[in-house]
């Protein structure tokens, strides 16, 4: 595969002997340029030289316009995506805005429903936790919940402990539950 780093190489362009004519390099067109070796441009005469020198500044010219050409292309498609980035974060903020509304106002009729109690499960069961404290965690680290519009008057666990068990990780969906009162604020 073929190095195509952008770099314009500092070269003497008759210095490069080439016969035939070529076609130049980026020009969608199709135009051709011949090349004459030093040899020839030193034997040549005035007209002749100034001929390629003409020719050199014009293909010269052609690439500037060449590249000119793509870099406005290469703006044009940088301020395209740019604006269809911030569409997109744009769109995912009103997203995450309204998902949160949403899990706010289902928790809240949930609540509501069950008289201002609801019942989480799964929870890994921990003697002597702290049942306040797991609840915020649980809600701000799993339902992204923030826990400044959230009043947790009492938490407790539901059920019988097993004390044979401290910590045990064997059972992470195990049935336990926490009973909680829920305002919102």
């Amino acid at each position: 595969m073929e190095n195509r780093d952008f770099c314009l190489p500092v070269q003497n362009r008759y210095g490069v002997l080439s016969d035939p004519p070529y076609y130049v390099g980026g020009n969608q067109a199709g135009q051709i340029v011949s090349q004459v070796s030093r040899q020839d441009f030193a034997q040549s005469s005035l007209d002749n030289k100034m001929v390629h020198m003409f020719d050199e500044l014009r293909f010269i010219r052609n690439e500037q316009v060449y590249c000119s050409r793509e870099l406005t292309r290469l703006h044009d498609t940088v301020a395209n995506v740019t604006e269809k980035l911030c569409q997109v974060v744009s769109t995912t903020n009103a997203q995450t805005i309204f998902l949160k509304t949403l899990a706010y106002k289902f928790i809240d009729m949930e609540a509501r429903a069950l008289r201002n109690i609801l019942i989480f499960q799964g929870f890994i069961e921990n003697y002597g936790e702290n049942c306040t404290q797991v609840l915020h965690d649980f809600l701000k680290n799993q339902l992204d919940i923030d826990n400044q519009f959230v009043y947790i008057a009492r938490a407790h666990i539901l059920g019988q402990r097993n004390p044979r068990r401290k910590h045990n990780h064997s059972q992470l969906l195990r049935t336990f539950g926490i009973l909680v009162t829920y305002n919102v604020l």
